[in-house]
């Protein structure tokens, strides 16, 4: 027989996939949407920046940016926390591509730039992931629709690394579905080449919850083929060790300088509590057909959200069409390629990350904890991008059954339907039959007045879109659907789609948006701040979100270079607090306002919240006299006393509690404080009783007096905290009553600070006695000069008379270096944080001397050089598979093989 060779065009051809030309306009028609949805309202003047990205993210980001420009890798925030490590907290993204966006554009549009191809690249995986497995052009865009612009994906838009992790997974698992139809080794090192750089732009995207479920969802996604594959497995296996090595190597630069702090971090001893919080509930899976069942995002509709946890963690709705076909999908195997062991892997990859979403609920939780990295992430939750993945594939492989190829549902499929339809008509006759008993099966921690017309409107809606879903797939039996159908159920979902994206999106957008350092507002806090200090936040329950874009707070400082005591800072790796004890973030003691931040911080302004002064009292409480608040045991002050009132308020008069042996006669001297500083007298103060027959003082004004706070004389017997005094006082105004017991009044007073204003929630206080330096000098210690550069660096030039030390008000952390210049050469001590505090101590020797501080990640050279080598040998792999694929061009046909995983079935 005469050998002949034949090329291997003509062989793949006949094989090759449908064209891709209708997924290409299928991603082109999903990526205009995303445009859309979010350059027209940022050309408006209302970009989608909001919750942690208008706080954290964004702010972050313009910083790193800054710091690039002068020359050096962003390692270190002055801003945030008296300073904390900038690389390690992850969420920066300092190595990932998108983040070049930041250096030549303005945050506002660097940010919609990068939210805009994040999403268009998650839909383009989803699509290359739905053709792979054989979904027609129509199903794979209806999957990539539904996952990029509804579902967990969409709602996460409030963190920037949540979403680009989210999108390189969906590459991640193209990679994956290509090696696991690999038939050698040698075929799919290309495939494992382009996983590993996938999963490494996971790594540097920056979200723990992205990388650790992502490579869960993989590993399930694995399982099933590698079974089937039988004593074959070891191909694929290879090549996702190969991968996995790669993909390590590749963002070491990353999580090396992560991990060699964490164990400093709060995520290196997170308790079972931290990990099971935040799971998607049971009562949650009532969300999946009616997202908006508790509350919609804003208040321009339906109620805020009055649920028991944070709609954007567990809004994972797809439209109700592919909930319906993914649930299908999940269930029926006979509804999609049942020879591909793929999809199967697909299917339980879904499941999992079900089970992983419901945390605590689940009898597997206490095991989780104790997995490597993945026991010490919170938010559950955050494992339903899987299932919204897994849905939507098996949506669109279902969807190319039903309307492409003309087939009917199995009577498995049908049945499945048809539970979803009723499930979703018992959710609206509870709702219409006894709205309270079905808040309490959702257990909704309180119930919402005025809201049960448009939540009625809502609910009818929705019902009678899942019943017109319901319906049209499930009673096409023969044929599949019509065309007529197929369309009308398209348009269906794409208003489905569209509501959803509107909300999570626009009904969420500031309807002002002030991202700018130059306003008149926060040039004077600044002024008050002035050169060398700092200013703070007092906000442990983190109330006061909504308003710090509009005062110098933790979103502002950056652009305005003026350090923070405390900020939203990271919660990722690089959480500060736990590394020094402070735990000025959520924990803070507010004795702290007047020690702590206030003195070893340098903190001339402090921004707090109204809920710290105030405690609102109703009718029944009213009667009786106010309690005085829980105080310090501080030495009385022999200067006159007064507080706060968080606010400015109309003041009718202030009911006062008085203490045996107390000289009342001083209360008819009380007075007033006028935002501007003034005082206004009181008009009586006659003693008299409450309803209950408590004796109180009621002190009286001639008319209602805008005021913020008051002041007393010195009183005989009248004992006081550090400048408050330790009496009962119920504050009236024209409407409402109010108890001055909230935790801060005993600290902040007016003997310490003074009023400047409020901006929403926020109350805003200047220091009485700033500071002016931001060293702490030892005995005979002079600073002749010094400057700080954007990266953190100091530099500063001393004279001493002695050896001494020097505190600097910058937080100690690991790896700061200290480099000393004198005319007794170069030495570099080893730098510590200073006694009684997280601060930098200086050790300055006798003479004339140039100091030199700067702060390098642990381990960043190290991740720089493994980077290097795993890129190179990657880079080698790629041009290897390259140069043989030529070399092999041709084959001999009595050689040629053709694999069942290279023919795709329907």
């Amino acid at each position: 027989m005469v050998e002949r060779k034949i090329p291997r065009r003509t062989i793949a051809n006949p094989i090759e996939m449908r064209s891709w030309k209708g997924y290409f306009w299928a991603w082109a028609g999903i990526s205009a949407a995303v445009v859309a949805l979010f350059v027209v309202p940022t050309s408006l003047g209302h970009p989608a920046i909001f919750s942690d990205n208008l706080n954290q993210n964004v702010p972050l980001h313009y910083l790193a940016a800054q710091i690039e420009k002068s020359g050096h890798i962003p390692t270190w925030n002055r801003y945030s926390w008296s300073g904390n490590p900038l690389l390690a907290g992850f969420n920066v993204q300092t190595f990932f591509p998108l983040s070049i966006l930041f250096l030549f554009l303005s945050p506002v549009w660097a940010f919609t730039w990068f939210v805009v191809i994040v999403y268009s690249l998650g839909a383009g995986g989803v699509i290359a992931a739905s053709k792979e497995l054989g979904a027609s052009p129509s199903g794979a865009a209806l999957a990539a629709i539904g996952f990029t612009l509804s579902g967990q994906f969409l709602s996460q838009v409030v963190h920037l690394d949540m979403i680009a992790g989210i999108a390189c997974v969906t590459w991640c698992i193209v990679f994956l579905l290509k090696i696991l139809s690999s038939q050698s080794v040698r075929s799919g090192a290309k495939w494992a080449v382009l996983l590993s750089a996938g999963f490494a732009l996971c790594v540097f995207a920056g979200a723990p919850e992205a990388m650790l479920d992502g490579a869960i969802f993989m590993a399930l996604v694995a399982i099933p083929t590698m079974i089937k594959r039988g004593r074959d497995f070891k191909v694929p296996l290879l090549l996702l060790l190969l991968a996995g090595a790669l993909a390590l190597g590749l963002a070491a630069i990353q999580w090396l300088p992560g991990i060699a702090f964490q164990h400093f971090s709060n995520r290196s001893s997170g308790s079972y509590a931290f990990f099971t919080s935040g799971p998607f509930s049971p009562r949650d899976f009532a969300m999946l057909l009616y997202p908006f069942i508790q509350g919609w995002y804003s208040l321009r509709h339906l109620p805020s959200f009055f649920g028991s946890y944070n709609l954007g963690e567990i809004a994972s709705y797809l439209p109700i069409l592919l909930t319906t076909l993914g649930v299908v999908g999940l269930l029926s195997s006979s509804d999609t390629p049942s020879s591909d062991g793929r999809v199967s892997g697909i299917r339980l990859a879904g499941f999992g990350a079900l089970l992983l979403a419901l945390g605590g609920y689940t009898p597997l939780a206490p095991l989780l904890y104790h997995l490597p990295l993945y026991g010490k992430q919170r938010l559950p939750s955050r494992n339903m991008f899987g299932f919204d993945l897994a849905m939507s594939i098996l949506a669109g492989l279902v969807w190319t059954k039903v309307s492409s190829k003309g087939k009917p549902l199995s009577g498995t499929g049908r049945r499945v339907v048809y539970v979803i339809g009723s499930i979703g008509v018992i959710i609206a006759a509870g709702f219409f039959l006894d709205t309270s008993l079905l808040y309490s099966i959702l257990s909704t921690p309180r119930q919402i007045s005025g809201f049960s017309t448009n939540m009625a409107i809502y609910v009818a809606l929705s019902c009678a879109l899942i019943v017109a879903t319901t319906a049209v797939i499930a009673t096409s039996r023969s044929g599949g659907l019509r065309r007529s159908a197929s369309t009308a159920l398209a348009l269906l979902a794409l208003l489905d789609i569209g509501v959803f994206s509107y909300s999570t999106v626009v009904e969420q957008t500031p309807p002002t948006y002030l991202y700018s350092p130059s306003g008149t507002t926060l040039a004077k806090l600044k002024s008050l701040v002035g050169p060398a200090g700092r200013f703070g936040i007092y906000d442990p329950n983190l109330y006061s979100y909504f308003a710090q874009n509009s005062a110098l707070s933790v979103n502002s400082n950056i652009y305005s270079q003026v350090p923070s005591v405390q900020g939203y800072s990271s919660l990722s790796l690089g959480n500060y607090d736990a590394l020094t004890g402070s735990h000025f973030m959520g924990t803070m003691k507010v004795s702290a306002i007047n020690s702590v931040m206030h003195d070893i911080y340098n903190m001339n302004l402090l921004e707090t919240n109204s809920y710290y002064f105030l405690n609102g009292v109703g009718s029944s409480a009213a009667k009786s006299a106010p309690l005085s608040p829980s105080a310090p045991s501080f030495t009385n002050s022999p200067v006159q006393t007064g507080g706060f009132f968080g606010g400015n308020f109309n003041v009718l008069r202030l009911l006062i509690s008085t203490p045996r042996g107390m000289d009342t006669q001083c209360l008819d001297r009380l007075s007033l404080l006028t935002s501007s500083g003034g005082k206004i007298k009181a008009s009586s103060a006659v003693a008299t009783t409450t309803p209950n027959g408590n004796p109180i003082q009621e002190v009286s004004f001639l008319q209602p007096t805008s005021a913020v706070g008051f002041q007393i004389p010195p009183c005989n017997g009248l004992p006081s905290s550090d400048g408050y005094p330790d009496l009962g006082i119920r504050l009236q105004t024209p409407n409402h009553n109010y108890d001055l017991t909230g935790s801060e009044i005993t600290y902040l007073t007016p003997k310490n600070w003074h009023y400047i204003e409020n901006i929403g929630s926020l109350a805003i206080y200047a220091s009485n006695h700033p500071k002016t330096s931001i060293f702490s000098l030892g005995n005979g210690v002079k600073v002749d000069s010094f400057s700080i550069s954007t990266a953190g660096a100091l530099t500063l030039k001393v004279h001493a008379v002695q050896p001494s030390t020097i505190t600097w008000n910058e937080n100690y952390a690991p790896s700061w270096n200290e480099t000393v210049t004198n005319s007794q050469g170069t030495n570099r001590p080893a730098l510590h944080s200073a006694a009684n505090s997280t601060l930098i101590s200086i050790s300055v020797p006798k003479g004339i001397s140039k100091i030199e501080l700067s702060y390098r990640a642990p381990m960043l050279l190290v991740g720089f050089y493994i980077s290097i080598c795993s890129f190179v040998l990657a880079l080698g792999i790629l041009l290897w598979t390259r140069f043989h694929s030529r070399k092999t061009g041709t084959w001999k046909s009595g050689r040629m093989q053709i694999s069942v995983y290279d023919i795709r079935r329907g």
